[in-house]
């Protein structure tokens, strides 16, 4: 079946010099780049399972995340002070932004505390 599909492939690829019985390419349209596939590494990296596989549809709650919930009757210093505690220390990525985790606090909170505000001035 692996081998059909990869003939159908190769067959609609026009033909490139380095094509052989272990490596088939594809070009990728409107680019100059292509793609090379060791159909040896491909038939070890796919394993056939006799059984299916238990398919469920994505929830948000899959994802989501509990967070302390802060008084609106707290101060503002309360309010901070507990934010702060509750965000904890800021996480980084190799690249220096925050990591999803610590974003989402700090997005969550902040926006807490706008609402805080908002509610105060009226």
């Amino acid at each position: 079946m692996l081998e059909q599909k990869l003939a159908v492939l190769t067959a609609l690829n026009v033909s490139v010099d380095g094509d052989g019985d272990d490596k088939v390419s594809f070009n990728i349209f409107g680019t100059n780049k292509s793609i090379v596939i060791d159909k040896a590494k491909l038939k070890e990296a796919i394993m056939i399972q006799d059984a299916p596989v238990v398919e469920r549809q994505a929830t948000a709650d899959d994802n989501k995340i509990n967070f302390p919930q802060i008084s609106s009757d707290a101060s503002e210093e309360e309010f901070l002070s507990q934010a702060i505690e509750a965000i904890g220390p800021l996480k980084k990525t190799a690249r220096k932004t925050l990591e999803k985790e610590s974003f989402i606090k700090v997005f969550k909170y902040t926006g807490d505390f706008a609402k805080k505000k908002n509610q105060s001035l009226k």
